[in-house]
């Protein structure tokens, strides 16, 4: 959300591309557990991150999770 967009950015009604922080905050909001994480860069190299820091955003191109709903 920010002073001039009032919704998350998940519920606006256009295509935006979001960060980790955001897709994970999402996840958190839906009661959704990350079981785990794969950052790619731009190379196709995997980083692994096993605590989300911000360098997964610097670091990654696109990235991969496994969820799990919660109970």
């Amino acid at each position: 959300k920010t002073g001039i967009l009032n919704q998350p950015w998940h519920a606006t009604p256009n295509i935006h591309l979001c960060t980790v922080r955001d897709f994970e905050l999402l996840c958190a909001d839906l009661g959704i557990e990350i079981e785990r994480r794969i950052i790619v860069d731009s190379r196709g190299r995997n980083r692994t991150i096993r605590n989300y820091v911000g360098i997964a955003n610097i670091l990654g191109e696109q990235s991969v999770y496994m969820l799990k709903a919660r109970r």
